[in-house]
């Protein structure tokens, strides 16, 4: 596929190659606000965008992050996750994330998603499944503690 991003300013040549994303841009790019920068880095003086930490790429729209171990995190083999923070309580990681309901595909997962709890004595995981919080349709989980100690979850949904 070819598509133009920012109007006539870059254009990006994307393939899916093994399951990476590959890119070409083109080198005539110059940005005029950190809006070309993907609002992830600064446009300087001279046209090129200064790229904040944890992205990269001449817009600033690719994440620069180092993969962690595959053993870490929340797995699932039946239903996809999505998104998710923590918090520490009484000395055991609790994770809030996203997870779709009845095996459904990305695309469904306005109809589908729910959230659930995991935990892990490490912060890095692995999290084991504990219990669904909130049935369909809830999305995007925010855990905080609110200054009466009280933890709050936001969400979508």
């Amino acid at each position: 596929k070819i598509s133009k991003m920012w109007g006539e300013k870059s254009l990006i040549l994307l393939s899916l190659l093994r399951g990476s994303l590959a890119s070409i841009e083109d080198t005539s790019f110059i940005c005029e606000s950190s809006l070309d920068c993907s609002l992830n880095g600064e446009c300087s003086v001279d046209g090129n965008c200064i790229c904040d930490q944890g992205w990269k790429d001449i817009q600033c729209d690719v994440l620069d992050l180092i993969p962690g171990p595959s053993e870490y995190g929340y797995h699932n083999t039946t239903e996809a996750s999505w998104g998710g923070n923590t918090v520490y309580v009484d000395g055991i990681w609790h994770l809030f994330v996203s997870q779709f309901a009845n095996s459904c595909p990305l695309g469904d997962w306005g109809t589908n998603s729910q959230i659930i709890r995991a935990t892990s004595n490490s912060q890095m995981g692995p999290f084991q499944y504990q219990d669904t919080i909130i049935n369909t349709f809830a999305h995007n989980p925010t855990i905080r503690k609110g200054y009466d100690n009280m933890y709050y979850l936001f969400m979508i949904g």
